[in-house]
Parts: structure tokens; C-alpha cells; sequence
């Protein structure tokens, strides 16, 4: 019986050994991609080591840095969201790169999930879950599709550069699905997203980053060492759902009914405008959202200083109604906005904060269609508290609840224009069509707050 105990007691450490090693494997495995918590470059959209660089009119919704050279150019004729700033050479600047810097760190430090192999990994076609991609260099020539739940994170590591290739007005590389929140893209050397792509996620390049004509870009762009260059683009870096700020916010239904032939505007002339950082005085008359239910309206060419911009893959969705519409950028021409063409579309007020991003966006919408048809706005007063008001953004939804309805007269732009720091939104359209003088004597304004990101 003794000669038995020996060896049992080998095998029985032999299996346990076993077990170790296979334990010991299974933990070598690369963890999750975790996304690094930004601090000192929350609010930034662009930031830049040495210069930013822009052509032509470009929108950014968020704060622009440049540390610790502090050089922009061709800034005349950027628009920026609400409260947004550039910041040259600044503390707040300097935060914000060495808060990317470390960003960048953290992501190239974690383990590869997929490795691909060869000169570069082209990723169009593909469906990929959450994970650590790594490549020599990464391109997207066409549609790439992210697919996951809330919450997952998609890091894209590139020993060399990131090239996403050009293309046209309707046929251009874009990136579907996937929290931008949770997507990043880093470069050793110099990330270019080419004419016209739809772009998303978080791009740090070691160099540089190139933004080209036309292009859009959900999130943030970083250029360490060297800088970005932008040429006409929208870049929204979007609210995310761990910087959402939980407030209360009382339930309120008010008619507030003004009487336009006596009413004198409040300091519109003087107002300076909380959505730029210039002083651009405010429009005083709301946008005219409604033609005459009387007949079709025969409209004129649409000038050029006047056209719609193209926001790509954003629309506003307003279950109770049935409305689904797509959103354009509306320019603010000769003091005011022009939104005659907008047909079944939402028109983005330019100067109001960037849909999804904080401050207050303005969406307007028609009452009554020139050619004699109901808008797709002609019910928004029946919006109650609690209501959703739903902005689609490049995958995400954004989701908001109505907590005011307002009626005010068409000069009352203090209150469509009224500033936030939370991400809120305001709907707005005509109301009370008179026929003696072939106008609407209201405006109704429907407000939400943001409660949710999925």
C-alpha cells in the first residue's frame, strides 16, 4: 500500500501543474479594449502641437487647441458651437495635449486582439466586433460596419499611417455603427481622411492629421508633433454618455402669448450671441417656417449664400408624431436664416450649438409645405413633458425629453436662442397663420433635454 502512495502523489501534482499552465495561458490573453478617460481634453474637437491649419467654412463644435506652439490659421471662417473656444498656446490648451498624449499611450499600449499582416489592411467590407485592431497601415476605401452593444470599445493601432480614401458627394468611404465615444484610431505617423468620407471616432496621429475637403468627422482629431489641417469640414465631437451631467429638471407646460404689433424685442439688437465666439449680433425675427395654406407657393432658385450644408449621417426622429426627417445646416445670411427650401427636412440653425453636443441646438421644421401640404412640424405643440425627441448621429441615438412648450412672437430670439450648458434641443416652427397679413403671427418652441445616449 505505501509503494502506491508515491505515485499518486506525483500524478496528483502533475495534474496540478497542468491545470496552472493552461490557467496561466488563458490569462496572457489580451484583455478587452478599454477606452482612456479623457479629463483636460473633454471639451476639445481639434487639437493641435504645432499649428491648425483651415481652408474654407469649416464647423467645430467644440474648443480648438494648439500647445505648445499656439498657431492657427484661416479661422475667419470657422463656425464653432456653443460656448466654444480656440485656445493658442494656453493652460487649457497644454492640458489638453498632454491629456491626449497620455491617451495616446494608454491605447497603443494595450495587447492586439487581431493582427493583420502585410503592407497595409484595407477594411472596407468588413464587420468587426469590439476589439484591439493592428496593422503595419490601416486604409478604408469603402464602408466599414462596427458591430456591438453599448458600452463596447473598438481601438485601430497603426505602425505607420491611416490613409481613408477619397471620394464624391454621394459615393465616399464611411464608418457604420459603433459608439464614437468608444472608437479610436491611432497613427505613428500622419492620419488622412480623404474628400468627402464620413469619418468617425477618435483619431490621434504621433504627426499629423489631415482632414480633406468635404469630409466629416464624429469625434476628436489630435496631431502631436506637427498639427491638423482641415478644408471645409464638420467636425462633432460628441457628448458622451459618462460626461452627462444628471440634473433635475422641473416639469414645465407654458403658453407664453405675445402680442407682435406692440411687443419690443429684449436687447436683440445689442445680444451677443452664446453659440459663437464672435460678436455677431442675433437675428431679431425667428425664421419663417410656414407658406401659405392658401395655395402653392412657387419658389425661386435657392442662392449660393443661402444653400443647405450637407450634415451626412444625422437625422431627428419624433416617435409620437410619426416624423422622421433628415438635417441640414442652415446658414445665417443677412442677419437671419433662410429656410424656404427645407421641404420635409429639419434645418439646423448655424450658430446654435452642433446637434448632440452641449449648449442649445435649434432644429427648425415647416408648419405648411409650399406646395399646400401639412409639415412635418405642424404638430410639435401637442409635444408634452416626458415626450422623446430622438437625433440619430452616425450610429448612436440621442435621446432627449420634451420639458417646455412655448408660444412666442416671431422677435423673440432671446428665447430660441436661449444658452445651456447641458446638450438641449429646440424645436421650432410658425403657428397662428393670419390671412389679412399672409403671416403667423407665432412661434412655438419645444424644448428637451438629453437623458440618454445608446
Amino acid at each position: 500500500m505505501d509503494k502506491l502512495k508515491y505515485p499518486t502523489i506525483v500524478i496528483i501534482l502533475i495534474m496540478v501543474l497542468s491545470l496552472t499552465g493552461l490557467s496561466m495561458k488563458v490569462s496572457a490573453r489580451p484583455l478587452a479594449a478599454t477606452s482612456p478617460t479623457l479629463t483636460g481634453a473633454l471639451s476639445y474637437s481639434v487639437v493641435g502641437g504645432l499649428s491648425i491649419t483651415n481652408t474654407g467654412s469649416t464647423f467645430i463644435s467644440g474648443n480648438v487647441g494648439v500647445s505648445p506652439a499656439g498657431a492657427t490659421t484661416g479661422f475667419g471662417t470657422v463656425t464653432f458651437g456653443s460656448g466654444s473656444l480656440v485656445h493658442n498656446g494656453d493652460s487649457s490648451a497644454a492640458a489638453a495635449t498632454a491629456d491626449l498624449a497620455a491617451a495616446y499611450t494608454n491605447l497603443n499600449g494595450q495587447g492586439c486582439t487581431t493582427s493583420y499582416a502585410g503592407a497595409f489592411q484595407d477594411l472596407v467590407g468588413l464587420s468587426l466586433t469590439p476589439g484591439v485592431y493592428c496593422a503595419t497601415e490601416f486604409r478604408l476605401s469603402g464602408d466599414l460596419t462596427l458591430v456591438g452593444n453599448t458600452g463596447d470599445v473598438w481601438i485601430f493601432k497603426s505602425a505607420g499611417a491611416i490613409n481613408i480614401t477619397s471620394g464624391s458627394p454621394g459615393v465616399h468611404p464611411r464608418v457604420l455603427g459603433g459608439d464614437p465615444c468608444n472608437l479610436w484610431w491611432t497613427a505613428v505617423s500622419t492620419t488622412t481622411i480623404g474628400t468627402y468620407a464620413e469619418f468617425r471616432g477618435n483619431v490621434l496621429s504621433d504627426t499629423s492629421s489631415v482632414v480633406q475637403t468635404g469630409a466629416t468627422l464624429n469625434g476628436l482629431v489630435y496631431g502631436r508633433t506637427a498639427g491638423v489641417t482641415l478644408d471645409t469640414n464638420t467636425i462633432s465631437a460628441p457628448i458622451c454618455a459618462a460626461q452627462l451631467t444628471q440634473t433635475a429638471v422641473a416639469a414645465t407646460l407654458t403658453a407664453v402669448r405675445t402680442n407682435t404689433a406692440t411687443r419690443t424685442p429684449t436687447n436683440t439688437a445689442t445680444r451677443t450671441p452664446t453659440s459663437t465666439p464672435t460678436s455677431t449680433p442675433r437675428p431679431g425675427v425667428l425664421p419663417g417656417t410656414g407658406f401659405s395654406p392658401n395655395g402653392v407657393t412657387v419658389l425661386s432658385n435657392q442662392s449660393a449664400d443661402k444653400a443647405y450644408a450637407a450634415m451626412g449621417d444625422l437625422w431627428l426622429e419624433v416617435p409620437k408624431l410619426g416624423v422622421q426627417m433628415n438635417i441640414v445646416g442652415v446658414p445665417e445670411t443677412g442677419g437671419t436664416w433662410d429656410v424656404s427650401w427645407l421641404g420635409k427636412q429639419a434645418g439646423w440653425l448655424n450658430g446654435s450649438a452642433f446637434p448632440t453636443w452641449a449648449g442649445n441646438s435649434v432644429l427648425t421644421g415647416h408648419v405648411w409645405n409650399a406646395d399646400n401640404t401639412v409639415g412635418p412640424f405642424r404638430y410639435i405643440n401637442t409635444l408634452w413633458w416626458g415626450d422623446k425627441v430622438i437625433v440619430h448621429a452616425w450610429g448612436a441615438k440621442y435621446v432627449y425629453e420634451v420639458r417646455s412648450v412655448i408660444q412666442v412672437g416671431p422677435g423673440n430670439t432671446t428665447a430660441m436662442m436661449k444658452h445651456e450648458t447641458l446638450p438641449w434641443i429646440t424645436l421650432v416652427t410658425c403657428r397662428g397663420y393670419d390671412q389679412a397679413s399672409d403671416s403667423y403671427k407665432y412661434r412655438v418652441l419645444v424644448r428637451a433635454v438629453l437623458i440618454e445616449v445608446k
